[in-house]
């Protein structure tokens, strides 16, 4: 059985969280649909765009540039400064989330993570559906878009994120390589940059799908161990597993070093009892196997015990 992993990746993230955010403080515009940029300190003259809405990326505006060069291009904008707890705030509140599938997940930059769902597949069902579920929900309950891209490895579920977009759903699975991706410009390939491209050129490649029927040792040849990996993502070709960290509720941290220094009841009872009173204060739902898991009828968020994602590990050993 192949693997299946998601890939979720905010739309225009710092942009994206920072509206949500003045929207849920009361304020009347939502700026994604201004020509709002996010952007360091003008004044110091080191401001460069970190993040830019539709409307200024049809004026010409590109993340990177000045702002000075952005205002030449839009004089109409408005500049927001970036708020990194606030964004570190949303990501914290996707990723919790995303817990409730699976711990097997990487977050492969603040606004972007990848789930190994193998194992879940056997509790959850269709990852296409489970796909939808995931990014409906994200924008219910935080009131963001995210993109979900689908695939049986990490580039493919990547590749497939970036489709189109907003608040999509892509597949890439082995069998589609051919159709969806070789026909896209090579730039578009994953670790494919603007700097390659003279070489790539001189070779007669334009495109993913004739990247992919180059001959890999001439690619090796002209450029080295990149050559080999840029050859090798063209035919999808990727066998790096999910790198995931277990992490807790910065809260839930506390509660266990406070409950093990108290005698009254066994550890196992006070934790139980201590974190089914945080659950229930937060807004989420406790348990500690897959049974009332999947009964689940409120809908709630869900704080999973340790031994219900053991579980689902298994399940992606045996695949």
């Amino acid at each position: 059985m192949d693997r299946i992993i998601l890939h979720i990746d905010v739309n225009n993230a710092f942009l994206s969280w920072t509206a949500t955010y003045m929207l849920k403080k009361g304020y009347k515009y939502d700026i994604r649909n201004r020509y709002a940029i996010i952007a360091g300190d003008e004044s110091q003259r080191r401001g460069i765009v970190l993040a830019k809405s539709n409307l200024c990326k049809k004026c010409g505006v590109v993340t990177a540039e000045a702002i000075y060069s952005a205002r030449r291009k839009c004089p109409y904008l408005e500049i927001y400064k970036p708020n990194y707890e606030l964004y570190k705030y949303f990501s914290d509140k996707m990723y919790n989330y995303l817990c409730q599938y699976t711990d097997i997940i990487e977050r492969y930059s603040i606004d972007e993570c990848f789930l190994d769902y193998t194992g879940s597949m056997k509790l959850f069902g269709d990852p296409i559906e489970v796909a939808y579920k995931i990014k409906n929900d994200i924008f219910r309950l935080f009131g963001f878009t995210v993109n979900v891209g689908i695939g049986n490895n990490k580039l493919l579920a990547k590749m497939a994120s970036d489709f189109e977009k907003p608040n999509k759903v892509h597949t890439l699975y082995k069998e589609e390589i051919k159709t969806k991706m070789w026909k896209l410009p090579v730039t578009e390939l994953f670790m494919v940059g603007r700097r390659s491209m003279p070489k790539l050129q001189k070779m007669g490649i334009k495109t993913i799908g004739d990247l992919a029927q180059s001959d890999e040792n001439k690619l090796i040849k002209n450029l080295g161990k990149y050559g080999k990996m840029i050859w090798e993502y063209s035919n999808g070709i990727d066998n790096e597993e999910v790198n995931y960290i277990k992490e807790k509720h910065p809260e839930l941290n506390d509660l266990y070093n406070k409950i093990y220094t108290k005698k009254d009841m066994s550890y196992w009872e006070r934790l139980d009892k201590k974190v089914q009173e945080y659950a229930n204060k937060n807004g989420f739902m406790y348990v500690i196997d897959e049974e009332p898991f999947l009964k689940n009828p409120t809908g709630k968020p869900i704080i999973i015990n340790y031994f219900y994602h053991e579980k689902i590990r298994q399940l992606s050993k045996n695949k």
